[in-house]
């Protein structure tokens, strides 16, 4: 068996050849037919589905964002990547939302696609395909989002169908029912009043009661018995499985495709395309981190302070390392193949311990971050005990604004 990593690099070269061809990886401009966007802050879920609508496989190509305030004021600068990353951040956070009855979350907590998506709007599947296209391309940008689908998902993103043991990763509480029911007692059944149907929300009214569906032709009228129950179980699991959401996977894959062909991603197992989506959520490599830090503002590798900076990061628990990353670089996994991979690059920047114009006598200022950047904005502190204590508060509980 090919290790992960290694066809992990392949699907990375693969991507990179497609970027290249498309001139997604030019520096800066939007040479070869690039694209702006320009979208609210406040609507930014509405603006980047009516801006992408037409787009398709045209995604491949650069994109540049610009964002305008809630008071429709442009913000100024110049988007060479980091706005680009801080969209997609925010995008797949708020596009993702289980409020906006896309998606409804398992009994893992993992998203899975809502049979009664119809309740957010007559466009539902078009916002499907929309969230397939925003899920690719954050994959072909190499942009690790926060999103964590159930397993029976990522399958369909891979073009395989889900068997009946699956459901327990969509609904571990039915499967363990329909596994009871198949050592029932054959006298037990009648009091069962079981059918070959199912209920679901799919096509029912918005707020009303589920409706019936026949997993059989006739069957309301076909009772479950200890001689049919191996059929019906592997049916009601058919349909949770791969009916009762088709019209929505099928939308969702048309996006998906335009930017990550099936064929690049055959390779991986579901767990192994979560991993593609989001990172691994593991202890830091710090040594492979540091390698591949950039510094400003007067700091270099060499400084004891930075060398003391580092051996603090090593020393933090892996939750601890899990809220660094979100705080530097809004997603708390880091690359599958390292820091090298991480785009923009990680930059520490020396700031000012005290804010300009605050009596240096008051309290330090905070480590802050902007996340589009992958930049830790680090003051030096009086002590690496000071250190210690202002980026672990800054990190647990700042989340990411620069506080002081």
């Amino acid at each position: 068996v090919v290790p992960f990593a290694r066809r992990a690099a392949v699907f990375q070269s693969l991507l990179e050849k497609d970027r290249v061809r498309h001139g997604a990886g030019m520096p800066l401009g939007l040479g070869m037919g690039g694209i702006q966007l320009q979208v609210r802050r406040d609507q930014l879920v509405e603006d980047s589905f009516q801006a992408m609508a037409g787009l398709r496989g045209r995604l491949k190509r650069r994109v540049q964002v610009s964002f305008t305030s809630e008071h429709g004021h442009q913000e100024a600068g110049i988007d060479g990547g980091g706005l680009f990353k801080e969209f997609m951040d925010s995008l797949t956070h708020e596009a993702f939302d289980p409020a906006n009855k896309l998606f409804v979350v398992t009994t893992e907590g993992l998203l899975w696609p809502n049979p009664a998506s119809a309740e957010a709007g007559a466009d539902h599947l078009e916002r499907f395909e929309f969230l397939g296209r925003v899920l690719g391309k954050a994959i072909y940008e190499r942009i690790l989002v926060a999103p964590q689908f159930a397993g029976v998902f990522l399958n369909v993103l891979l073009g395989r169908v889900n068997h009946t043991d699956d459901l327990t990763y969509l609904d571990a509480e039915v499967h363990r029912s329909l596994v009871a029911l198949r050592r029932l007692p054959p006298a037990d059944f009648p009091a069962l009043e079981l059918f070959f149907e199912a209920s679901t929300s799919h096509g029912a009214a918005p707020g009303g009661p589920p409706r019936a569906v026949e997993l059989v032709p006739g069957g309301s009228g076909v009772p479950v018995t200890a001689g049919n129950v191996i059929s019906y179980v592997h049916r009601l699991a058919h349909f949770k499985l791969n009916v009762e959401v088709a019209h929505q996977c099928r939308a969702f894959l048309r996006g998906f495709r335009d930017l990550v062909p099936l064929e690049w991603i055959r390779m991986f197992s579901p767990s192994e395309m979560q991993l593609l989506i989001g990172g691994a959520l593991r202890p830091i490599d710090v040594a492979d981190m540091r390698a591949n830090t950039r510094y400003g503002g007067g700091y270099h590798d060499t400084q004891p302070y930075v060398g003391a900076f580092w051996e603090l990061l090593a020393s933090f628990t892996p939750q601890q390392q899990a809220s660094f990353l979100r705080f530097c670089t809004s997603c708390p996994r880091q690359p599958l193949l390292g820091f090298r991979d991480l785009q923009p690059q990680f930059c520490i920047q020396r700031i000012p311990t005290h804010q300009p114009g605050v009596d240096e006598g008051g309290a330090a200022r905070l480590p802050s971050s902007a996340t589009c950047m992958n930049l830790l904005k680090l003051p030096m502190y009086d002590t690496i005990e000071e250190l210690r204590e202002k980026l672990l508060y800054a990190i647990e509980e700042a989340h990411g604004f620069e506080l002081s």
